[in-house]
């Protein structure tokens, strides 16, 4: 590309970028005053990103000028700036962001938002605080030792209580040790979930635990009851089985029971004790039940006859729907089974059955964070039919309270459900900021000013959660909506995220989040798995200290609850200090390599 070509671009690019501000003064005009220099720049920025520039840069660097690649926080000055390089006179005009402003702009929404980092770390850490933080103030101070200094408290657990003795053990324990600790509640959002499963073929196993040497440890469990019983099995009990009343009122401790199981093997079961109206009840052989199995009574007194029962229902104590490739299953929008001519494997129900009305035929679901695929089949008014396309190949159990997500489905629910505007009138009294989670619309901004439309909230902080395709896709007018409020963040929530985007494609996309952001000057949460084995079980996988370099290009590293956590801490405050010296953002910083030094010796 000639000088002049070279010129012609961009000098065509830094007009669209002045004009794309004119045309959208309304949305910059309705941002906070803090932030309207920050929302012109993301204007700006959009603009730029709509070329291809990876032409432009090549010909740049064969000019020997540096190329637009940090031209995030300050675009038309970076513009300006390559085009006085290649010697081209610029209109004059009120000075625009220069890279230093840019940068400044960005650490003061992250002060604001995150508070001041400590023990040097360049990022804020913060971490998802377990129910125990409630009665156990030493935690939260060791957290704080380690570098933590944002609290974080997910409103889809506990309660109000516990979420308050959680906030005032943070902040004793910040104001003990002169460290700053924001609280962030996070609202858990309209997160679709399995919330009731009934498999269509009734099965289940009872199965004995064994020691290493094979020896029986523990008998297979199981509850007796009659039809009219829908009492919860005792924990110890594996499975709930339902005959006729009259079959076991007449059950008596030290009784025996033969069967066959559902592959022809016989098997027995011995009567133990009653409980709650039924009969605790163990076998120390596995055996394979389903409905319609014939049992016998066999009375501990020769007195008593023999009585034969059909196995009428079962419920598993922990049911779970078995899936393989080309399975069909029905999602029912209520409770009430009907009839179909498909034949399914089951048949679930889920949180916000409203939804189905917006799924069409041919869209994609997954289920339990992408483990298991599906395109829809058919949708009517009793719910849609799910055709399983990808799942391991002996098949995946399905169980209730797993995830599902629909990624290319229009779903019209807002961000906001009714359990969170109850939780906001706590939220905005104690916390310093509140995340928002599953926006897809710029919309969802609105539902948000209303909920709050009667709460005080000049000083509370708002996280925009992207975990969704969509709000993914909608980011730059999520953000403009949302820069009406002084102080603001966006998290990369990436478990939702990348089953919604695809995990190939993840990596892509937080890095356009990282870009976006940026420009609008405002910090990023990057979130979800972060050291999460080291967390866990006390030793990290190679490829999460990695990940956990490359969030140093964030301005908060959030990490999640387990057994070694504050490990966890210390450990990514020691990575993000030495990745500040080689990266900051995504600019190299080329510090002093230890091993250049090899020059020095002889050869």
């Amino acid at each position: 590309m000639s000088r002049t070509e070279l010129i012609k671009l961009l000098f065509s690019i830094y007009k669209e970028a002045l004009q794309a501000e004119q045309t959208y003064h309304s949305l910059i005009d309705s941002a906070h005053s803090d932030n309207r220099l920050s929302a012109s720049n993301l204007i700006h920025y959009l603009v730029l990103r709509r070329y291809d520039l990876r032409q432009i840069q090549d010909a740049l660097s064969d000019w020997g000028i540096s190329s637009l690649g940090r031209s995030e926080s300050c675009v038309l000055w970076s513009l300006e700036k390559v085009l006085e390089a290649l010697g081209q006179e610029v209109p004059s005009r009120p000075y625009p962001l220069s890279r230093q402003e840019g940068a400044a702009l960005l650490v003061r929404n992250k002060q604001r938002l995150l508070g001041e980092s400590h023990l040097g770390s360049p990022c804020s850490i913060m971490v998802t605080l377990p129910t125990e933080a409630a009665e156990n103030p030493k935690l939260i101070e060791e957290l704080l030792r380690a570098g933590m200094n944002v609290v974080r408290i997910n409103c889809g657990h506990d309660n109000p209580e516990v979420w308050s003795k959680m906030i005032e053990n943070s902040r004793k324990a910040s104001s003990q040790l002169g460290y700053s600790c924001k609280i962030l509640m996070d609202l858990p959002g309209p997160k679709l979930r399995i919330v009731s499963l009934d498999p269509a073929i009734k099965a289940c196993a009872i199965r004995p635990k064994r020691d290493l040497l094979g020896k029986i440890v523990d008998p297979g469990w199981v509850w007796i009851g009659s039809e009219e019983q829908r009492t919860d099995p005792p924990i110890k009990a594996n499975s709930f089985l339902r005959f006729p009343r009259e079959w076991v009122e007449v059950l008596k401790e030290g009784d025996t029971i033969r069967f066959f199981d559902a592959r022809g093997k016989g098997r027995t079961l011995k009567i133990d004790q009653q409980i709650e109206k039924g009969w605790l009840a163990h076998s120390i052989e596995t055996a394979y039940l389903k409905e319609g199995i014939v049992f016998v009574h066999l009375p501990h007194s020769p007195e008593q006859p023999q009585r034969a029962a059909v196995l009428k229902s079962l419920s598993p104590q922990q049911p779970f729907l078995l899936v393989r490739n080309k399975d069909r299953l029905w999602i029912c929008k209520d409770n009430g089974l009907f009839n179909h001519k498909e034949e399914v494997v089951g048949f679930l129900r889920i949180s916000h059955p409203q939804i189905l009305a917006d799924i069409k035929a041919e869209e994609q679901i997954w289920f339990d964070d992408g483990k298991v695929g599906g395109k829809v089949i058919h949708s009517d008014s009793r719910g849609i039919l799910v055709e399983i396309t990808h799942v391991q190949p002996n098949g995946y159990k399905l169980r209730v309270d797993r995830g599902i997500n629909l990624p290319f489905s229009d779903l019209k629910i807002s961000a906001l459900t009714e359990q969170d505007i109850r939780s906001l009138s706590f939220v905005v009294k104690h916390a310093d900021a509140v995340g928002i989670s599953f926006l897809r619309l710029p919309s969802d901004i609105d539902d948000l000013d209303q909920a709050l439309s009667k709460e005080s909230i000049s000083e509370l902080g708002i996280v925009l959660k992207i975990e969704t395709r969509k709000g993914f896709e909608n980011l730059p007018l999520i953000l403009l909506k949302a820069m009406k409020y002084r102080s603001i963040g966006v998290m990369i929530a990436r478990g939702d995220l990348a089953v919604e985007c695809g995990y190939e494609r993840l990596a892509e996309v937080q890095e356009e989040i990282l870009w976006i952001a940026e420009a609008a000057h405002i910090p990023v949460i990057w979130a979800t798995q972060v050291l999460e084995s080291l967390a866990k079980t006390g030793i990290p996988s190679r490829a999460e200290v990695t990940d956990a370099a490359m969030a140093q290009r964030s301005e908060c590293v959030m990490l999640n609850k387990g057994p070694y956590i504050v490990e966890a801490v210390k450990s990514l405050v020691d990575i993000l200090k030495r990745m500040e010296a080689h990266q900051r953002k995504k600019r190299s910083m080329l510090r002093k390599l230890q091993i250049a030094s090899l020059l020095n010796q002889p050869l």
